[in-house]
């Protein structure tokens, strides 16, 4: 009998981080830009040097001997990275003329997943994993695959399945309708399976060239897959 995770034991929240759009989540990858976005949504509108000072405080209790993290270098990487990375993934709105925050009308937050409890009870390494996975499309085609085949499947085995189901992909691109099985192979080994391994979402044995899923910690395989848009998932 099988003695893997059972649905009750993962993290109830994970699914919810995966649902989000994948602007989202590569946004609020950044535990930073979380906290921000928690602080807008439980106030409603903020202004900038409030956010600025509460962020620096939440700081300094955390990293008190690091000197990097005072009011001054607080506001200057929120006004020039952290926000405008909120903006672009379309989650706030501000600062303006009077320099206030607000939420903006985004499905993620409104009738969406996103609400200041997620932001604050999932770990940074649910936010990393998936936001790894919806960085590259074969990524989330490698997952799909173990749904349908594995859990685990050969680096070979991989490779041979994601080049047939580009070949059946009538929306494919010219450039990867002409991949060869090696060519994916070397990128799978090099690029691909070591940044899903180093998220805890495969084991991959570069001896015996087995890839198995590693991340049902956090959710189930089929299930993370299903979260998935239909483009990153491979035709079994």
């Amino acid at each position: 009998m099988s003695s893997g995770p059972r649905p009750s034991d993962y993290h109830p929240l994970s699914l919810d981080v995966c649902s989000c759009s994948p602007t989202t989540i590569r946004a609020l990858e950044s535990p930073v830009r979380r906290r921000v976005l928690g602080v807008v949504l439980k106030r409603r509108a903020v202004e900038f040097d409030e956010l600025a000072s509460e962020l620096t405080q939440q700081s300094e209790k955390s990293y008190p001997d690091d000197d990097t993290h005072g009011l001054h270098a607080t506001s200057a990487v929120l006004r020039h990275t952290h926000i405008p990375k909120l903006q672009t993934a379309g989650l706030v709105s501000g600062p303006r003329d009077n320099d206030v925050l607000t939420p903006n009308l985004h499905p993620d937050i409104y009738g969406g997943p996103l609400t200041t409890h997620l932001l604050r009870s999932v770990d940074q390494d649910v936010w990393a994993a998936v936001a790894a996975v919806h960085r590259d499309r074969r990524r989330g085609e490698v997952l799909s695959l173990l749904a349908n085949a594995g859990p685990t499947l050969t680096l070979t085995s991989l490779a041979s399945r994601l080049v047939e189901s580009s070949v059946r992909e009538s929306g494919g691109t010219s450039e990867r309708r002409s991949e060869t099985k090696a060519d994916v192979e070397i990128t799978l080994h090099h690029v691909h399976l070591p940044v899903l391994a180093k998220v805890g979402l495969v084991d991959y044995d570069t001896t015996s060239g087995e890839v198995t899923y590693a991340g049902d910690r956090w959710f189930g395989l089929a299930e993370f897959v299903e979260t998935l848009p239909p483009r990153m998932r491979a035709e079994p």
